[in-house]
Parts: C-alpha cells; sequence; structure tokens
C-alpha cells in the first residue's frame, strides 16, 4: 500500500472491516457496490474533527484500487489495509423498510416482496452464503494478519477496534496493549457477547478505556441474570478504565463515566436529513475517539459522536460522509450539548 501513502505520523488507528454494500434504503431505492464497512465509516467520522488517521482491515485481491487511493487523497492513511492474493466475497446486504434500524438479509425474499429484479451478483453470494455463512473465520484469504501492522501504528496514541471476528479483535487487542495506547475504544463482535464468555471478555478488556456496545448486545451478555439497563451497564463497566456507550443511531444511547458514576441519557440528533441507515454507528465511534482526545471528557466525546453519527446518516457510502461540510458541525455539537439529560 506504499504506492498510495507515505505519511509517517500516525495519531489515530482505526481497525475494522471493509465492505462492498449492497443496499434496499427505507425509502425503496436500490444502491449497489457502495464503499462500506466498519473501518471506513469510523475513519469519516473521525475525519470530520481530525486528522493522522490510519486504517488496519484486509481486502479481497478485486477490492477496487480507486477506492484505496481515495483513502489516501482524503488523507486516510491506507498503509494497514492487507490486500489478499485470492479473491473472497466482500457484499453486506442490508433492506431496510424504515428508519427502525430493522433490516432483512435475505437477498432473494427482500427483492422478491418488493417486485424488484435482483442483480446477478447477488444471487452468486446468496448462494455461496449458505455454504460458508459469510464467515471470515472459515475462509483464510480474509483473515487480518497481525504480523502486517507496521511500526508507525504502534507509535499512534488512540486505538479504536471495531467488530471483527472474535478471533482476529482478541490478537489485535493484545498487540495493542503491548503498545501501550493512551486510549483504547472497543466495539466488540458480538460472538464475544454471551454469559459463557464474561471472564474471557473481562481478560481481553483489561486496558480498554471505553466500551461501544448496542443495547441487544449487553442483554445478550446479562441475559440469564435479568438485570436492568443501568444496572447492566454498571456491572460490565467493571471491565474497562473509563466509560460505557450504549448507543443507537436512531433513538440515541447511554453514557456511564466509571470514575464519576455519572449516567447521562442523550437522544439522537433530531434534524437529520436521513438518507442511509447504514454505518453511522461506527461513525459515532471515531467522532468519539476525536471529541476524547480533543476534550477529554467522555460526554463532550459523545457530542462530538453523535455529530457524526447524524452527518454519516446524510451521505450515502463511506467517502462522502467524509466530504460533509465541517462548517455546520459546531452549531450541530451545540445542539447535541443542550440535549443531553444526566440521570
Amino acid at each position: 500500500m506504499g504506492q498510495f501513502f507515505t505519511h509517517p505520523l500516525c495519531r489515530y488507528v482505526v481497525a475494522g472491516q471493509l465492505t462492498r454494500d449492497y443496499l434496499i434504503l427505507p425509502d425503496g431505492s436500490c444502491r449497489y457496490d457502495l464503499p462500506g464497512g466498519s473501518a471506513l465509516y469510523a475513519c469519516a467520522g473521525l475525519a470530520l474533527w481530525d486528522n493522522q488517521i490510519s486504517i488496519l482491515s484486509r481486502v479481497s485481491s478485486d477490492y477496487p484500487t480507486r477506492w484505496l487511493e481515495q483513502f489516501a487523497e482524503l488523507g486516510i492513511d491506507p498503509s494497514g489495509i492487507q490486500i489478499a492474493e485470492d479473491e473472497y466475497s466482500m457484499i453486506q446486504f442490508q433492506a431496510f423498510s424504515d428508519w427502525s434500524g430493522t433490516c432483512g438479509l435475505n437477498p432473494i425474499h427482500e427483492f422478491s416482496r418488493r417486485n424488484l429484479t435482483m442483480p446477478g451478483s447477488l444471487l452468486e453470494w446468496q448462494k455461496n452464503r449458505y455454504l460458508s455463512d459469510q464467515d471470515t473465520n472459515s475462509n483464510p484469504a480474509a483473515t487480518f494478519h497481525i504480523s502486517g501492522i507496521h511500526s508507525h501504528h504502534s507509535d499512534a496514541s488512540n486505538f479504536l477496534l471495531l467488530p471483527m471476528p472474535g478471533a482476529e479483535q482478541e490478537a489485535l487487542l493484545a498487540e495493542m496493549n503491548s503498545s501501550h495506547f493512551p486510549f483504547i475504544g472497543f466495539f466488540p463482535a458480538s460472538s464475544w457477547m454471551q454469559p459463557l464468555k464474561v471472564k474471557e471478555f473481562s481478560k481481553i478488556c483489561a486496558n480498554v478505556r471505553t466500551l461501544f456496545l448496542t443495547l441487544d448486545d449487553l442483554n445478550a451478555m446479562y441475559a440469564i441474570q435479568k438485570m436492568k439497563t443501568w444496572e447492566m451497564i454498571e456491572a460490565i463497566s467493571e471491565y474497562c478504565k473509563e466509560s460505557v456507550v450504549i448507543y443507537n443511531q436512531f433513538s440515541g444511547g447511554y453514557l456511564y463515566c466509571k470514575e464519576t458514576r455519572k449516567k447521562f441519557c442523550i437522544p439522537a440528533y433530531p434534524f437529520t436529513r436521513r438518507v442511509n441507515p447504514v454505518g453511522s454507528q461506527f461513525a459515532f465511534c471515531g467522532g468519539y475517539a476525536a471529541g476524547r482526545r480533543n476534550a477529554y471528557d467522555p460526554l463532550e466525546a459523545y457530542c462530538y459522536g453523535e455529530v457524526s453519527s447524524s452527518t454519516a446518516m446524510e451521505a450515502l457510502g463511506g467517502f462522502s460522509a467524509l466530504t460533509a461540510l465541517r462548517e455546520l458541525l459546531p452549531e450541530r455539537l451545540r445542539l447535541v450539548s443542550s440535549l443531553v439529560k444526566q440521570c
């Protein structure tokens, strides 16, 4: 990847997945082969506020070269993107009927019930999906290799780890823990959020400052105890150093600050001209990382994240989210801050 980017300075490292998104949007329109993935959207949310960002991910050999070039053109170091020697499917399909966040994942069903013609690429993907369940653990070509991390990634001060297959997340956390990052933000894969994995989860989170979770994953972790929401949040905060964020890009979320034991409820930004329901929760994580570095305050960081999330909802594809008008951000940040309620 050195042919695309040579800048040695790195302030943030963002690790996650890159995808080729096929979407049916809430308005009924279809969008095919959009650049997406947790890593791209997090970089977009972060780049609204700060720079010197590097991305760690892995892509198929047929991932568009133009997209790799766009990372560099937009100021994101792609030297940590590993290109597999073989081709494998990077398609992610989601179909939305409304803005509740619920989506269909079976393209045959979703296209047929809307009486739409399904693109051939999705038909082939659906066939292969039954064989592999899209499990990258069963496809060595798609597995991120820790040996590919460059030295300047270890010199960064902020590390954001987004959903990836559990074994890859565990290996990356172990590698980055040894580099003594001042800030580590961790959005665990859903496979970690099981009652029987509590001990394993606590070990891998030893140096994590902020945990990003969905309410569904939190409920899954504590399904046996049947605890109330804030009780679960306080319980899981024992596994991180600073804060827990439970986030839903459509309805808002919760923030728990471990040191002060303060609890906040923050609704979603209400004035978003929503276009794209995909990726905004990861844009939130990127914005949070930037706010945490700039303000050293979890609540302020949350507000940064909410602004990034709402901005990503107004763009189709991760690269479009990177081109948002930054002049609008301060006013939006002020409005989000005014909506905060301490619980």
